[in-house]
């Protein structure tokens, strides 16, 4: 029997080449469709190298260059949910970077921030 859905749809933002690289991206996003359906796009132009070169370019849309801010402000009409996968040096640059990009738009969903560096997961916004 299948599990059922949690949620209709949940939106991802990927943000820089160290999250792809170390695999974390496509764990969480597998993980993830459990929840529900997934859409992945990346926030920011660094990321999109790591994209090609993991061969993800089927699982994280690179076609948009939108800082993440504007990803996420983008995903809120169609998602239930918006993840940030971050991955940052430590946790003294991953929290502000969540904290800049949640105040940079209106969060009208609930924004959960994962960052594998600084090994966070906190909801940075939802209004």
């Amino acid at each position: 029997m299948k599990p059922q859905k949690l949620l209709d749809k949940v939106g991802v933002v990927v943000h820089g080449p160290e999250v792809i690289d170390s695999g974390w991206a496509i764990s969480v996003l597998k993980l993830l469709e459990r929840f529900g359906s997934v859409f992945a796009v990346l926030g920011g132009t660094m990321g999109r190298l790591a994209v090609i070169d993991a061969g993800l370019e089927d699982t994280i849309d690179i076609n948009a260059r939108k800082i993440p801010s504007q990803s996420i402000h983008d995903l809120q009409t169609s998602s239930d949910v918006i993840v940030l996968l971050n991955q940052a040096k430590n946790r003294q640059t991953g929290l502000p970077f969540g904290s800049r990009v949640a105040a940079n738009d209106r969060i009208t969903r609930p924004l959960i921030q994962t960052d594998f560096g600084g090994y966070v997961c906190c909801q940075i916004g939802w209004q």
